[in-house]
C-alpha cells in the first residue's frame, strides 16, 4: 500500500474523535468498529482530496500483527489487509532456521511460564517482547533493536542464576553448545533471504542472535536513568547496501 507523502498520521485523541465523528449517520457501524480495533486506530489524510482512511494495527501482544485498513465514507469499510508475516506463524520461532529455533527454546525454559504471576505479568510481557524481537530478527533485521541490559549485565545475571541449582547450571551450559550453530544458521538465513555476502551475514546474525538472546532477561541495573547506559553497537544493517529487491 502507498501511503502519499502528504498524509500524516494524527494523534490517538484526534484518531478517536474522528472514529466516532466521521459520519454520524453510519449509527452502530462505528461502535462496532471500534470495540473490533485494540485501540484508537492510526488517521491518515489525503492531502489534496481530504479523504480519510484508518489503520488498525492490531494487537501489542500479536507479533507483526495484521494492519486492517479502512475507507472512510459512510461509515468505516474494510479495504485491504496487510500481512508482516505468514499466518500459518503462530510462534515467531517458527519463522527462524531450526538450530536457531532451538536455541530459542531452550531460551524460553530458562524464562519459565510465568504462571500465578498476578495482574502484572512481567514473564509474559517478556515473552512477548521476545516474540516481536525473534520475528523482526527473521524478516525484518533492519529493526532489531536493542533491549533493556548489556550483553555483560546478562551474562553476569546468567552466570549467578546458573549457580544456584543443577537445572539451571545445565540449561546454561546448553545455552553455550547451541549458540555457535543457532548464529551460523541464521547468518545463511540471511544470505539466502536478503542476498547478504558472507561477511555481512555474518555481522547480521551475530547482532540479531545476541539481542533476542539479551531480549529473554532482564536484570537490574544500577543507575537506569544513565544516558547511554546501555553501550552496544549500532544495528549493522544500516552500514550495508543491500539489494532491495526480495522482500
Amino acid at each position: 500500500m502507498h501511503i502519499p507523502p502528504s498524509s500524516r498520521p494524527m494523534s490517538r485523541l484526534l484518531a478517536t474523535s474522528l472514529r466516532v465523528l466521521a459520519n454520524p449517520r453510519s449509527g452502530g457501524r462505528t461502535a462496532r468498529f471500534s470495540r473490533a480495533c485494540g485501540g484508537p486506530p492510526l488517521v491518515f489524510r489525503h492531502g489534496a482530496s481530504g479523504a480519510l482512511w484508518l489503520i488498525d494495527v492490531g494487537q501489542p501482544f500479536v507479533f507483526l500483527a495484521a494492519w486492517s485498513v479502512y475507507a472512510l465514507e459512510r461509515g468505516p469499510s474494510p479495504s485491504c489487509r496487510i500481512d508482516f508475516r505468514p499466518a500459518s506463524a503462530k510462534d515467531a520461532s517458527a519463522l527462524l532456521p531450526e538450530p536457531t529455533a532451538a536455541l530459542v527454546r531452550l531460551l524460553d525454559k530458562a524464562i519459565g511460564s510465568g504462571a500465578g504471576e498476578g495482574t502484572q505479568q512481567p514473564t509474559a510481557w517478556i515473552q512477548v517482547d521476545v516474540q516481536h524481537t525473534l520475528a523482526n530478527a527473521a524478516l525484518r533485521p533492519w529493526a532489531v533493536q536493542q533491549p533493556f541490559n548489556s550483553r555483560s549485565e546478562v551474562d553476569s545475571g546468567l552466570a549467578e542464576w546458573a549457580g544456584k541449582d543443577t537445572y539451571n547450571r545445565q540449561l546454561f551450559q546448553a545455552f553455550g553448545m547451541k549458540y555457535p550453530a543457532a548464529e551460523r544458521a541464521l547468518a545463511a538465513h540471511y544470505r539466502h533471504r536478503f542476498h547478504l555476502g558472507r561477511s555481512q551475514s555474518k555481522r547480521m546474525a551475530a547482532y540479531s542472535l545476541d539481542v533476542a538472546f539479551r531480549s529473554h532477561f532482564t536484570f537490574p541495573k544500577e543507575n537506569t536513568n544513565t544516558p547511554g547506559g546501555n553501550p552496544a553497537p549500532a544495528n549493522p544493517w544500516h552500514s550495508f547496501n543491500p539489494p532491495r529487491d526480495g522482500w
